[in-house]
């Protein structure tokens, strides 16, 4: 029974991971909308179409995150890896866009 109630070492790992990409994903959201509201013209539409391309998959990361918290459930451990290299992908393309 003890034995029954212990996780795994990969799949803490694996979530503390996740919850890490999570955090990066949403704080490259909030900087990218920040970044995009203080230029004048057509914010919304340059935004929505920066999401759509270079920032995808760190939108992904942000959407599976919110998702997981609403429902207060664990995505399985692949996707939990998964947005690990995402939101590292959105955190350099942010780089690459405000040095632009």
């Amino acid at each position: 029974m003890i034995g029954s109630s212990r996780r795994s070492v990969g799949s803490v790992v694996a979530k503390v991971l996740y919850i890490a990409a999570v955090l990066v994903a949403l704080v490259v959201t909030l900087e990218l909308v920040l970044t995009i509201f203080i230029q004048p013209g057509d914010t919304l539409g340059f935004m929505f179409g920066l999401m759509e391309t270079r920032f995808l998959p760190s939108t992904l990361t942000t959407l599976i995150g919110m998702w997981s918290l609403a429902y207060l459930k664990w995505p399985p451990i692949w996707l939990q890896l998964l947005c690990v290299p995402m939101a590292v992908w959105g955190a350099f393309a942010l780089m690459q866009f405000t040095t632009l």
